[in-house]
C-alpha cells in the first residue's frame, strides 16, 4: 500500500513538473524577441508585437522596413547584440501585464538596461508596441 502511494504521489509530481515547463512567461516571450532582433527576424518582431488597433499586412510591411532603417542606425551606433541576461521580471496584479528588464551586451562592449513591457492577449504573452 505505501509503494502504491508512493508511485502514485511520484507520478502526480511528474505531471505537475511537465505540465510547469511548458508554460509561457513574459521573460520567455522577451528572450524570443531578443533573439529575433540578434538574428535580424524582423517580421517574426513585428508578429510578437501587439497593437490596439488592427494592422494590416501592408502596415506591417512598413514596419519591418521602418525597423530595418532603425536597427540599422543602432548597430552603427552600439554595435550588434552579443548577449543578453534576464535581470528581473514583474507581472502585475491582474497577471495581464508585466515588464522584463534584461542585460544587453554589444560587440562594442557597451552593455545597457532594457526594459520590454508585456501584455496578455488571450493568454498568450505579447510585446506591447504602445501604439
Amino acid at each position: 500500500m505505501k509503494k502504491l502511494v508512493l508511485s502514485i504521489f511520484a507520478g502526480f509530481c511528474a505531471l505537475i513538473m511537465i505540465s510547469c515547463a511548458g508554460e509561457a512567461t513574459p521573460a520567455n516571450e522577451a528572450e524570443t524577441y531578443f533573439e529575433n532582433v540578434k538574428s535580424g527576424d524582423w517580421k517574426a518582431v513585428i508578429d510578437q508585437l501587439y497593437f490596439k488597433s488592427e494592422v494590416t499586412d501592408e502596415q506591417k510591411e512598413g514596419l519591418v522596413s521602418m525597423i530595418e532603417e532603425k536597427a540599422q542606425k543602432s548597430i552603427e551606433k552600439d554595435g550588434t547584440i552579443e548577449s543578453y541576461e534576464l535581470v528581473s521580471e514583474t507581472i502585475d496584479e491582474s497577471g495581464e501585464k508585466a515588464k522584463v528588464e534584461y542585460l544587453i551586451k554589444y560587440s562594442t562592449g557597451k552593455e545597457k538596461n532594457e526594459t520590454v513591457k508585456l501584455v496578455k492577449i488571450d493568454g498568450k504573452w505579447m510585446i506591447d508596441s504602445g501604439k
